[in-house]
């Protein structure tokens, strides 16, 4: 709290101290820490939760302070993200509270913010993946349907078809991609593979 308020070389100052947010007298004072630690402990502190400004304008003070879980503190946010999706301004934490995400927010929201992703894919796409590395498991997918046994796709093939590059195959090996392809597409005891080339 301090560092935020107080010290302009906090990277969160200007979001704390730079608006005006301060802490209040009685947990600044010779007797700060032990009436802030007094007060958290008669207010269910404990290591997994983190401090809240109740209105998000108005100073930390004993009342105007809570401790809350992260998913909590998503909520309550400022800088709480609004997005636009079904052409309707939403928070982006409720809507994926209501498809079950919102562990996730962190990295949707960097995706959306400062990635610039679609919000579509920003939520869509497994948050394990990149944008290439989603491109080429539909794309596997796609051509993985249907085909016989020992079906070989070169990389060539990929690399002219969909212009994927090296990097994306190292990836996509890494990752397993192939195998959770074919895990999701049912396909068992059929060797599929990339060949070299």
């Amino acid at each position: 709290m301090i560092q935020r308020c107080y010290n302009p070389k906090n990277k969160r100052y200007d979001d704390y101290g730079g608006r005006g947010i301060t802490v209040c007298d009685q947990w600044l004072d010779n007797n700060g820490f032990d009436n802030f630690a007094l007060w958290s402990n008669n207010n269910g502190f404990n290591d997994n939760l983190s401090i809240d400004r109740i209105d998000n304008d108005n100073i930390y003070s004993p009342e105007n302070c809570r401790w809350i879980n992260n998913k909590e503190q998503a909520f309550n946010r400022r800088n709480n993200y609004k997005i636009i999706f079904d052409n309707k301004e939403i928070l982006l934490i409720e809507l994926l509270k209501s498809l079950n995400k919102e562990d996730d927010y962190y990295t949707i929201k960097n995706r959306i913010q400062y990635e610039l992703w679609a919000v579509e894919d920003a939520i869509n796409i497994p948050i394990n993946m990149t944008k290439d590395i989603y491109r080429m498991y539909i794309a596997l997918k796609n051509e993985f349907r249907d085909k016989p046994k020992e079906y070989f796709i070169s990389k060539k093939y990929f690399k002219d078809k969909y212009y994927f590059t090296k990097e994306v195959f190292k990836r996509i090996i890494k990752n397993n991609i192939i195998i959770q392809t074919l895990n999701e597409l049912n396909i068992i005891n059929e060797q599929y593979s990339l060949k070299k080339g």
